[in-house]
């Protein structure tokens, strides 16, 4: 059962945070095999294994972070991986709208892999891309085209769980400097520890 289309909040509401879960998945229980797909963000470990020490005792949460990459590669390499398990995390677009790519490359990317986990039989949870305004190779217009990307993926056809951290943003789509590590993309220590907090709360809660 879908649920009606969700829209981002201008200014200081884009700061807050949106939960979206289709309502024919249930929150899992008993050990998890956790897939965690992405770019440098994901790469870092550090919400991963936040999120196995929260997990009942037996989970296991695979770091599959590829940096500097876009959807695109990582559909590839997850395509060809053999990896396999009951969840897969996907956290993936800022690189390839910091790259110039467009959001509708974008979508048939992440499209593909949210296919494709599904196909593996995993329960697919997206999280929108992460508050990056103040980056050195970001600008006014990549960050409307980050608001539309996340729009999409709000209603995206193979998503069963949507998490957006609340916190993490100001109202001008800043890291918070509390999360930020320092150049206004990357988590801190915090960050990603909070970000493996909420995913274990609103996931898997």
């Amino acid at each position: 059962m879908r649920l009606p289309t969700w829209t981002w909040f201008a200014a200081a509401a884009a700061a807050s945070v949106l939960l979206v879960a289709r309502k024919a998945f249930g929150m899992p229980k008993g050990p998890r095999l956790v897939v965690a797909l992405g770019d440098s963000i994901t790469a870092h470990g550090g919400y991963s294994r936040t999120l196995q020490k929260l997990l009942p005792a037996g989970s296991s949460v695979r770091v599959m972070g590829y940096p500097g990459k876009g959807a695109k590669h990582i559909h590839k390499r997850f395509a060809e991986s053999d990896v396999t398990g009951q969840d897969l995390i996907v956290l993936i677009g800022v690189n390839d709208i910091a790259s110039g790519r467009s959001v509708a490359h974008t979508k048939k990317w992440l499209a593909k892999i949210y296919a494709e986990g599904r196909a593996r039989g995993f329960r697919v949870i997206a999280i929108p891309v992460l508050p990056w305004a103040g980056y050195r190779r970001t600008d006014a217009g990549q960050q409307i085209l980050t608001r539309y990307l996340n729009d999409w993926i709000f209603v995206a056809e193979g998503v069963d769980l949507v998490v957006v951290p609340t916190g993490f943003g100001d109202a001008e789509r800043r890291l918070v400097k509390k999360y930020d590590s320092g150049d206004h993309l990357h988590l801190n220590k915090k960050g990603q520890a909070a970000l493996g907090r909420l995913l274990r709360d609103k996931a898997f809660g």
